[in-house]
Parts: structure tokens; sequence; C-alpha cells
């Protein structure tokens, strides 16, 4: 059986074999119309957006140009605006479109974004999503005699 866990570490494994460059957005504070319930479609409410973007810096190491890499700068004004402008329901889905149009926007070719949607359960900090882009699936491959197994349904 293959719990969240093992998903995990492999995935953490592949992500560290590629050695790529992090350019990272940290904290960064919008509004948004987003949520399911009457109450929370009134206005815009306050969220938090954490973007790390794989990005190679060498050229841009060496040439000292902005033209060479990601610019943070207009990534987070469009990400503030995008967040503004939006009127989804679910955090899922602003965090997909985001996401597409970062990509179609920068060509950032790979990333990783959380969403923090704070005070949205009263006895709950904070709830957040995270998705990557392009979308991650691994398929875990299972051995022949996990195979042999019959599945038995286990109930907690």
């Amino acid at each position: 059986m293959h719990d969240a866990s093992n998903y995990h570490t492999i995935a953490r494994l592949q992500l560290n074999q590629c050695n790529m460059d992090t350019i990272v957005i940290k904290n960064l504070k919008t509004q948004t119309l987003v949520g399911v319930y009457p109450e929370e479609r009134k206005a815009l409410r306050p969220i938090r957006i954490d973007l790390s973007m794989d990005h190679d810096q060498q050229k841009s190491g060496q040439s000292d140009c902005l033209e060479d890499t990601l610019d943070y700068y207009q990534i987070s004004i469009f990400i503030d605006q995008f967040a503004r402008k939006s009127k989804y329901k679910l955090l899922e889905a602003l965090a997909h479109h985001l996401l597409e149009a970062l990509h179609a926007k920068f060509a950032i070719s790979a990333c990783r974004l959380r969403i923090y949607k704070p005070e949205c359960v009263p006895f709950v900090d904070e709830i957040y999503i995270e998705q990557h882009y392009p979308p991650t699936k691994i398929k875990i491959q299972e051995s022949a005699h996990e195979q042999a197994q019959p599945f038995e349904k286990s109930y907690c």
C-alpha cells in the first residue's frame, strides 16, 4: 500500500534532480472574491500568495539584464490584478487559472503556487491550497508481489 508520504518523498526526489534555480514571491497580500457561501460573495476577501518559479539564472547572473530573467515585480503586479478581478468560487479554480495565465504571459516553465485564505473557518487560522504547473502526476510502480495481492477494502 502506498501512502501520501511515499508520494511526497518521490516528488521531492524528482524535483531535486532537476537542479533548477528558483525565484520566490512570498507572502503577496491581495484581495479577491472567492467562496461558495453567500456571505463570502459580498465583498473582496484578503488572501496571501506564495509563488516559487523554476528559472535558470545562469544567463541573467552573467548579463545582469532584466530581460534575461523573470521580472518578479511585473509578475507580482499581474498576480494582484488577476486576483482582484477574479470571481471564482473555489481556491482551486483561482489557482488553476492563475497558473495558466502566468505561464501564458511570462513563459514560466514550472512553478508552485500556494493561496492562503485566512480566517475563513472560525476556529482555523487559515486554509491554503497548493498547485503546480505543469501539474505533477507521479505513478508509483507496484512490485509484482503487490500486484498479485487481492484488493481488500479498509475502513477507518
